[in-house]
């Protein structure tokens, strides 16, 4: 995740991260304190339970969802 802010040439805090796996993509956001948008679509029970004992909150289930009417990109609490 470091390595991937770096060639963007941006910091962590001016990215955001989607992603739909808590292990390979949720808790490396976290890591480092990257804004971050979980796509829970195709969550499982486990992925869930996992995601309520680290705290996730900022979830996605639809792309659709997140174009807004006025043009804006809502990504859970995230607006770009």
């Amino acid at each position: 995740f470091n390595y991937i802010s770096e060639r963007a040439g941006v910091k962590p805090d001016e990215a955001v991260f989607i992603g739909d796996s808590i292990n390979h993509d949720i808790k490396g956001a976290l890591g480092i304190k990257m804004p971050y948008a979980w796509y829970t679509k195709y969550a499982n029970d486990r992925e869930l339970k996992m995601a309520d004992e680290l705290g996730v909150s900022n979830r996605v289930d639809s792309y659709r969802d997140c174009l807004a009417a006025d043009g804006s990109i809502k990504l859970g609490n995230i607006e770009i």
